[in-house]
């Protein structure tokens, strides 16, 4: 049986998300129209990770053999993304 524990470094994920769309009128109460969004993120973790792994085995009637495993490091991510969404596609809509 082997047991792992991984332990990762946190970090913040940030976000500016803006929403709009646009209607076009064919007639007085009758439109047509889309909805979207942009959203740009940054994402940063930083700092240490370690992993302990464990194994213990049974073999037969004899004591369990227990042997293990520890690693350390240390990792750094900084990422910048942009992305554009339609929020609800396609719109007809009629005013009353």
């Amino acid at each position: 049986r082997t047991t792992v524990d991984l332990v990762l470094p946190g970090g913040i994920t940030t976000s500016l998300d803006l929403f709009g769309g646009m209607n076009f009128f064919l007639t007085d109460n009758l439109s047509i129209g889309t909805e979207f969004g942009i959203s740009i993120r940054y994402d940063m973790t930083e700092g240490e990770w370690t992993l302990n792994e464990v194994t213990t085995e049974q073999i037969g009637a004899a004591l369990p053999v227990t042997t293990g495993a520890n690693y350390t490091g240390t990792s750094s991510q900084k990422g910048l993304s942009t992305s554009v969404w339609p929020a609800t596609g396609f719109l007809i809509s009629y005013f009353f």
